[in-house]
This record gives structure tokens, sequence and C-alpha cells, in this order.
């Protein structure tokens, strides 16, 4: 599952970053929106693996740790907001970026924690996949839905009203 869970999040961080590509490429210069895909790029891994680490712990009853990880998360992101906007720095780009970094944090010492549960077999992948895709392709397209789902209206409102109105 972690491995499946790093592939999903590197493919998204692959597609945001050609996202930002194509945009550098059709404008020719910086900008906003590049900006914002190159930031999603680097939040997409770590935001995924964090939601990753949410999710085991709850399936394996062990709330206390994912709950020093939220604790730990949010306090991070909140330090560093009230920073970035103490000097007059806060940004939706940089808003994402402290989120993506203090997700990072809590998710790296989430998987220090419990990096006894994990063990890895390159053999064991293919097996594992194989025996998966029936139900992973409707878990997968499910979850996508609800992240599509929660995250449209953020997206639309960016489109329309630019990022200060989505900010």
């Amino acid at each position: 599952a972690l491995a499946f869970a790093a592939f999903l999040a590197a493919g998204l961080s692959l597609l945001a970053g050609l996202t930002a590509a194509i945009l550098w490429l059709y404008r020719g210069e910086g900008g906003h929106p590049l900006a914002l895909a190159a930031a999603l790029a680097v939040a997409f891994p770590l935001l995924m693996l964090r939601e990753f680490a949410r999710r085991y712990s709850f399936a394996h009853l062990r709330t206390w740790r994912i709950l020093s990880a939220d604790v730990t998360a949010s306090a991070l992101a909140t330090a560093g907001m009230l920073l970035l906007a103490s000097y007059g720095k806060l940004t939706a780009v940089m808003a994402i970026l402290v989120l993506a970094g203090a997700a990072g944090v809590a998710t790296a010492g989430w998987f220090l924690g419990n990096r006894t549960s994990f063990a890895f077999s390159a053999a064991g992948i293919r097996e594992t996949i194989v025996r998966s895709a029936g139900l992973g392709k409707w878990l997968l397209s499910g979850q996508l839905a609800m992240q599509a789902q929660g995250y449209a209206a953020h997206w639309i409102t960016l489109v329309i009203g630019g990022a200060a109105v989505t900010g």
C-alpha cells in the first residue's frame, strides 16, 4: 500500500510539474500560475503521504500516533503562516508550500515511529499488483472522485476569480 501511495503521489507531482512546464512554455515567463503549479508539484507527494499515514493509522486503530502527527503538522503550519504573515510574505503559493513542508515533517516523524511496520520486497510488488488490481481500480476511482469533489470549488474559483479570490 505504501508503494502504491508513493507511486500515486509521484504521478500527481509529475502531472503538476508538466503543467508548470507547459505554462512556462506557453506564457514564456514566470508568473503566478507557473508558481502555483510548481508549488503543487512539490506539495502533492508530501500531502498524499500524510494522507496515507492518516489512513494507515486509523485502519490499525493507532489514533494517538496520527493525532501527534496532526498536532505537529498543525503547529508547524500555523507558526510558518504567522511568520510569513508578519513579514507580509504570505501568498497562496507560500501557504501551499508551508502546508506541504509541515505535512512532510510530521509524516517523516510518523514514518520513523512506524518503520518496523513496513518491509519492502521487490518480488512481492508484482504479485500484490495482480491480486489487488480488481478491487483497487474501484477504490482508486472512488478516491479520485472524492478528491476532485473536495477541491473542484477551489479550482473553479481560481479559474474564474483568480488566486486572490481563491486564497
